[in-house]
């Protein structure tokens, strides 16, 4: 049994109707929204099936050159933060080092938080520098927004205000306060490595969980830095808070 109408054209991308393989269109009997519903492909004629598929094939190759496109950049952002066994202290912050140096691509500075068009992106770690050199080796290759990356190691707070990103280490717990006290107002993105850093008022955390990389984002404090963070970044985190509201909801 079979029900036919002019081919309505390609397969529905509605919610309840996408298909996910080429076979689908026909296993799947969902090619078409109030034209071909096939109940028994067999009753199908060659020709017929063959139009059905064609069809599919070309929809599918479309939709999945959208998927690929959006998909690509989470890849290249998280794959190289997961580990396969347990992670060491210097893997650890080799994987961090890859984070810092990827993420800024996902984030936009104001242009005022460089001083001409030719200065470099600074990324500072204050506390402890426990990356050794992979930091210096991760940030040698890329150049976030145009720019050239330099790594400065951090010892004193009014340094901390010419950051773009400042990496905050967790033995400086206890500073947090003071620290991010130091940068307020101005257009840093604050980067810590415990829960209890975002709940200090910093902007991203990260942890290490089920050994991957997972991190965690307050977007009252990117605001407030005047930084506007990729949805398609937010889209992968752990957690975000201090969401605006949306009126209406």
């Amino acid at each position: 049994m079979r029900e036919r109408s002019e081919w309505p054209g390609p397969c529905p991308s509605a919610k309840g109707q996408t298909v996910f393989s080429v076979l689908g269109c026909l296993s799947e009997h969902r090619c078409g929204t109030g034209g071909i519903r096939v109940r028994h492909e067999e009753d199908l004629s060659l020709s017929y099936q063959g139009r059905v598929l064609s069809q599919c094939v070309k929809t599918q190759y479309r939709r999945w050159q959208v998927i690929i496109a959006i998909a690509i950049p989470f890849v290249l952002l998280v794959i190289p933060f997961v580990t396969g066994a347990q992670t060491t202290v210097e893997t650890e912050y080799r994987i961090k080092a890859n984070f810092l140096a990827t993420f800024p691509n996902f984030i936009e500075w104001p242009e005022s938080a460089f001083p001409s068009a030719k200065a470099p992106f600074l990324v500072c770690v204050a506390g402890a520098f426990p990356f050794g050199t992979s930091l210096a080796e991760a940030t040698r290759a890329v150049s976030p927004h145009g720019r050239r990356v330099e790594v400065v190691w951090i010892h004193k707070d009014q340094d901390m205000r010419s950051c773009h990103i400042l990496f905050v280490s967790h033995f400086e717990g206890k500073k947090y306060p003071k620290i991010l006290q130091a940068v307020q107002g101005a257009d840093v993105l604050t980067v810590g490595e415990t829960p209890a850093f975002l709940d200090a008022g910093g902007t991203m955390a990260f942890f290490f969980q089920q050994d991957a990389l997972q991190f965690e984002v307050n977007l009252g404090a990117a605001s407030e830095a005047h930084l506007r963070i990729s949805s398609r970044l937010l889209a992968i985190a752990k957690r975000v808070t201090n969401k605006p509201e949306v009126a209406g909801l």
